[in-house]
């Protein structure tokens, strides 16, 4: 059947500038969540996505009520200038939602350009709603391979003058960041971050009344019986299975956890590593290298697979053969797609306490409560000890593997996608009369 055409330029039409994907396969985790909230958002608001070029399709109707058009390119900063076009056309609309990664528009560089089409959409009179997915305060946390090389230079550099020029440039980059954060804010109505976190760091450069925490929201996923999914996989129903999903990097220790699973000697305990390389960095030696390294750790033990990237059928599959999920950062820099999925399939999942700040948020706090956990039962350190108790007590401790299981349920019922998504829709319709678990900042 026909899907009926869209109507455009109307006032009650949402214009969404995101990456939106073609297929979920390899996607940023930014462009995941975007299309699965802005099409859980069609569900009750039009939707005009403008979007990364991808291929040859430039516009294409996800249903009736959500339109992607593919306007920019990732990594052609002048290219976001293409968004200003609809923009104009469709005067209508009136209210703009810029979602935003560093990583999915190519690093830096565009946030040069950012600012100007802020200032031009409220020019225009718009509603401008920005997303910052996280809110890296150094440049060293943005580029953590790019720095390194940095460092290399100064260390290296027979002249003093070449020592200072390399830290003026690291420094320039962290005074610009911050610079960038405080006209973002200023320009826009609202900033929306996934975490109180994220919020208290945004409040040294945005004013409070402007923030807002909304979640990403969480889909109860179908899964299988985790002994059958077990033996899909080729796994024993006596292996205690591990799961780290997502990009391989640095900041996300992805090789710190390979590396201790290749030192631990506890028998039948198993490490997955579903993901692979991010694309944003497939042209950074750097970090090519890193993954060299990752994939040298991995067939060094027994105990650690590669798997890849998978289609949604078998992620489904290895996360119900997962006895817990891991987050073994060594830095925050996003709200993890890992713990939304997580939280999905009800599966226990310990952080490195780089997350221990998650504890601001109050339904996290609630629903550690309910369950009965403290910090100790969820968070590790990153030291090779600390994870291996952890996991060995999960292991043979049922009561509680089974608090952290019940942890995972309650916060899954606290961010369902559909209250969530009517918190979105309240915010842009100009009401701010968000659901009590996501005040505004005092």
């Amino acid at each position: 059947m026909k899907k009926r055409r869209l109507p455009l330029n109307d006032e009650n039409t949402l214009l969404v500038v995101t990456s939106f994907p073609e297929n979920d396969h390899e996607a940023l985790p930014l462009a995941i969540h975007a299309k699965r909230s802005l099409i859980e958002l069609s569900k009750k608001q039009n939707i005009l996505v403008l979007a990364e070029k991808l291929g040859k399709k430039m516009t294409h109707s996800e249903n009736k009520s959500l339109l992607v058009q593919r306007v920019w390119r990732r990594n052609k900063p002048m290219s976001l200038l293409s968004i200003l076009g609809p923009v104009i056309k469709f005067s209508k609309i009136r209210n703009v939602l810029i979602q935003f990664d560093f990583d999915v528009y190519g690093g830096i560089t565009p946030t040069y350009i950012l600012p100007f089409i802020v200032a031009v959409m409220k020019f225009l009179g718009k509603h401008v709603y920005f997303e910052f997915q996280h809110a890296p305060q150094e440049f060293a946390t943005l580029q953590h391979h790019q720095f390194q090389i940095y460092k290399l230079e100064i260390k290296q550099a027979r002249f003093v003058i070449r020592k200072l020029w390399n830290l003026a440039r690291i420094n320039l980059m962290n005074f610009y960041i911050k610079f960038f954060y405080k006209v973002i804010g200023a320009l826009s109505d609202k900033v929306i971050v996934f975490e109180e976190d994220l919020r208290d760091k945004l409040r040294q450069h945005i004013k409070a009344d402007k923030l807002v925490t909304i979640p990403v929201g969480v889909t109860e996923q179908p899964t299988l019986p985790k002994s059958r999914a077990k033996s899909k996989l080729g796994l024993s129903n006596n292996d205690f299975v591990v799961l780290v999903f997502g990009f391989f990097d640095w900041h996300k220790g992805t090789d710190w956890i390979t590396k201790v699973f290749s030192e631990i000697n506890t028998q039948n305990m198993k490490l997955l590593l579903v993901g692979g390389k991010n694309p944003a960095l497939k042209d950074n030696p750097a970090y090519q290298a890193y993954c060299k390294e990752v994939a040298k750790l991995a067939r060094e033990s027994s105990r650690t697979t590669i798997v890849g990237f998978v289609n949604e059928h078998k992620l489904v599959q290895y996360y119900s053969a997962a006895d817990v999920v891991a987050l073994p950062y060594r830095e925050f820099m996003a709200a993890p797609s890992t713990l939304t999925h997580a939280l999905g399939f009800h599966k226990p999942v310990i952080f490195s306490t780089t997350f221990i700040d998650y504890m601001k948020s109050p339904d996290f706090l609630q629903a550690m409560d309910q369950a009965q956990i403290t910090d100790r039962d969820l968070f590790f350190s990153i030291d090779k000890s600390d994870i291996s108790d952890l996991l060995k007590l999960l292991r043979s401790d049922k009561q509680q593997y089974n608090k952290l299981a019940t942890f995972s349920r309650l916060l899954a019922k606290k961010r369902k996608s559909t209250q969530l998504t009517r918190d979105y829709q309240t915010l842009v319709s100009k009401s701010y009369a968000l659901s009590p678990r996501f005040a505004f900042s005092k």
